[in-house]
């Protein structure tokens, strides 16, 4: 999948490169949502009309490192288990 984001040079610094991409980056339901309001809430429980969302790249990137952590500190237990193994050992059994 092959993502572009134009980015113009003019008033760069006012708007933020951020914005230009949480706005290229709106995918699926998300960006239907945004712009076409399909999802809308019951007016008597809730004090919303629609269902808000915002979606920024800072909680996409964090979301993405949090997960990389994860996998790397859920894979030091059985990393540690198999150096401490012998392979002739191991093998001698089977």
């Amino acid at each position: 999948m092959r993502v572009s984001v134009a980015f113009s040079s003019t008033k760069a610094s006012q708007s933020g490169d951020w914005d230009r991409l949480r706005n290229s980056s709106r995918v699926g339901v998300c960006n239907i949502q945004v712009h076409y309001h399909l999802f809308s809430l019951p007016p008597d429980v809730y004090f919303l009309s629609e269902l808000p969302i915002l979606m920024k790249a800072g909680d996409f990137i964090m979301v993405a490192v949090a997960a990389l952590l994860l996998c790397f500190l859920a894979s030091i237990y059985p990393a540690s288990k198999a150096a401490a193994l012998i392979p002739v050992e191991a093998m001698r059994y089977e």
